[in-house]
């Protein structure tokens, strides 16, 4: 399947909101991930503005540890999100496929996660709001790359409370008003205890 100056060539996973393709720059056949989702999907005004503000977001965004947009693309049945290709998969299959992490490469993927945190919250003013294993992929050099900003939101200095409570069940807080500060720390310290088991 073509898509401009893109070309898919195979699937590498599908969830119940979109699937994730292999594709490749027909130019420079640089490998590249494209996230399709169905237009269908967007039925609901509310799931259409949380894809906006997604794509407006990852747009913006210049930091190492997250992954790289190329581009957002649509026909007339779907929207692709082209995005870095990053080779080595998610944090949770890596875990399951080897096992406990070793206490250094736990500190390794912290301070990544930290860096990149630390980029949202205070360089971006953005609560990714989904912070969990699945969404921390690992690249050839396994270093990480953070995606899926789908449930991001903003704030601001001056009102660091977000009020609607989201994320994945188990991973998120559960009050309505929270401050993005502690949660910062909070989520950081479920991830580096989840990535420790």
């Amino acid at each position: 399947m073509l898509l401009g100056e893109y070309e898919c060539t195979s699937l590498i996973g599908a969830g119940t909101f979109a699937t994730v393709l292999l594709g490749r720059q027909k130019v420079t056949n640089t490998p590249v991930a494209i996230k399709k989702i169905p237009r269908n999907n967007f039925n609901d005004p509310d799931a259409e503005n949380r894809f906006e503000r997604e794509c407006n977001l990852i747009r913006e965004m210049d930091h190492p540890f997250i992954a790289e947009f190329y581009d957002v693309i649509q026909d007339d049945k779907n929207y692709y999100i082209i995005m870095e290709y990053v080779e080595n998969g998610n944090m949770l299959d890596y875990v399951n496929k080897n096992g406990e992490l070793q206490e250094i490469q736990v500190r390794h993927y912290f301070c990544q996660l930290i860096s990149v945190l630390e980029y949202l919250h205070e360089v971006k003013k953005v609560a990714h709001r989904d912070l969990k294993a699945e969404n921390v992929l690992l690249d050839t050099h396994y270093n990480i790359r953070l995606i899926d900003f789908g449930l991001s939101n903003l704030y601001t200095d001056e009102n660091p409370y977000l009020k609607t409570a989201c994320g994945s069940p188990g991973m998120f807080l559960s009050q309505k008003n929270y401050n993005i500060y502690l949660t910062k720390l909070y989520m950081c310290l479920i991830q580096k205890h989840y990535d420790c088991l």
